[in-house]
Parts: C-alpha cells; sequence; structure tokens
C-alpha cells in the first residue's frame, strides 16, 4: 500500500478502531474485575490498560510541548517579518 489508497486505507483502519474502543475497554474492565477470571488471566489487560494511559499521557504532553513550539515560530516569524 502506497500512496494515496494506503493512507486511506489506514485512516479507514482507525476510524474502526476507534469504533470499538469502548467495546474493548468495557471487555478488559470485565475481565479485571470479574471474579472468576484467573489471576494470571488479569495480567495482560492490566498492563495494557497501563500502557495506554501512559502512552496517553505521553501523547498530551507532546501536544502541549508541539504547540508551544509552533506558538514560538509564529511568533519569532512575526518578529523577523518587522525587522528586515
Amino acid at each position: 500500500m502506497t500512496g494515496q489508497r494506503g493512507r486511506e486505507a489506514v485512516a479507514q483502519a482507525i476510524a474502526r478502531l476507534q469504533q470499538v474502543t469502548t467495546v474493548t475497554v468495557n471487555t478488559l474492565e470485565a475481565i479485571l474485575i470479574g471474579p472468576t477470571a484467573r489471576e494470571s488471566a488479569k495480567v495482560t489487560p492490566a498492563r495494557a490498560v497501563l500502557e495506554f494511559a501512559i502512552q496517553g499521557v505521553e501523547l498530551e504532553d507532546l501536544e502541549v510541548r508541539i504547540a508551544a513550539l509552533e506558538q514560538r515560530v509564529a511568533e519569532l516569524n512575526v518578529c523577523s517579518k518587522a525587522d528586515p
């Protein structure tokens, strides 16, 4: 997959994943808190939840940092245009 068709295929896959996110989280939660699940069966969903939570925090941090950098670049561009 290359080019536009590849990007469209990936975009569709991401959209499908987003649609089942709630169901997936509910499933992981049910396994984690379910009284019938073996303790060993709870490790994988617990790890997944923690990993995704950490990734979410990291992405939010990157978003804030990128926005600050973009703002700084915009300010520098305005200043450089004002000073010939």
